[in-house]
């Protein structure tokens, strides 16, 4: 049972933020950084689930669900993991804001819910996630995210087990399709660590590649979409435990 916080470090937010190796900061779309809500133009919904450990009774899913709104957008999310008898919950909200036209903000605000069936045993703590992204040109985007810094909360003990997390990065978008996302992240478990993803669009589907320095892994994925609907299919292979599979359905209107 120990090892399920620990497992929620490897949900990547979605199957694309996965297979490019955990690089979120610049990523656009919902499931990152919620400063990427500020760019939204179409509303959509997705389910995600992934399994940290290969076994589905210890999977981990999610339900999300973004609007656009005013100068952003903004995203509503449900996420379950655990066992039959030990559940975590994550209830969470999160505003994107376009600061001016290359600048944008977001907050994520949500409730992460431990429980324990037959036991009455609840344990409720607040989680957050900060994010800015900058668009230089239209080539380069530079991005900055924050997750859960403990001295900001003074829920330590509630929030065992949840690492913070401070990654910032940049991407650089070539041949007009085509995008390289690098990051440097400090997360409180595995200390200081480089992420860097390639994502490399034929005319369908999408070819997502990527790698993380520690505890060092390998991904791939690829993305593909027809109409209004979109399905990814990842794998991270993890030096220390192995092939953690992703998978992501969305729907855009």
């Amino acid at each position: 049972m120990s090892l399920l916080p620990v497992s929620g470090q490897l949900d990547e937010g979605t199957a694309r933020a996965g297979a490019l190796g955990g690089c979120r900061s610049t990523l656009p779309g919902p499931g990152g950084n919620p400063a990427a809500l500020a760019w939204l133009d179409r509303a959509s919904f997705s389910f995600g689930q992934h399994l940290p450990y290969g076994l589905p009774e210890l999977g981990s899913s999610r339900i999300t669900a973004v609007l656009p709104l005013g100068r952003g957008g903004i995203e509503a999310r449900l996420g379950n993991r655990g066992m039959k008898g030990l559940r975590y919950m994550q209830y969470g909200l999160a505003r994107g804001l376009r600061l001016s036209r290359d600048l944008a903000a977001g907050l994520r605000l949500g409730i992460r819910h431990t429980l324990i069936e037959g036991q009455a045993f609840h344990l409720l703590a607040p989680f957050y996630s900060l994010g800015l992204q900058y668009r230089a040109t239209a080539a380069w985007q530079f991005g900055l995210r924050i997750e859960q810094l403990r001295f900001l909360t003074g829920y330590r003990e509630a929030a065992r087990g949840w690492n913070s997390q401070l990654s910032s990065g940049f991407s650089y978008t070539f041949f007009e399709k085509n995008s390289l996302y690098t990051e440097l992240q400090y997360n409180s478990l595995h200390g200081l660590r480089t992420a860097h993803g390639l994502e490399i669009r034929f005319r369908n589907p999408v070819l997502l590649l990527g790698i993380r320095s520690r505890p060092f892994s390998l991904s791939a994925g690829l993305q593909y979409a027809w109409q209004s609907w979109t399905i990814c299919l990842a794998f991270t292979w993890l030096s220390q435990q192995g092939p953690v599979p992703y998978l992501n359905l969305s729907h855009e209107r």
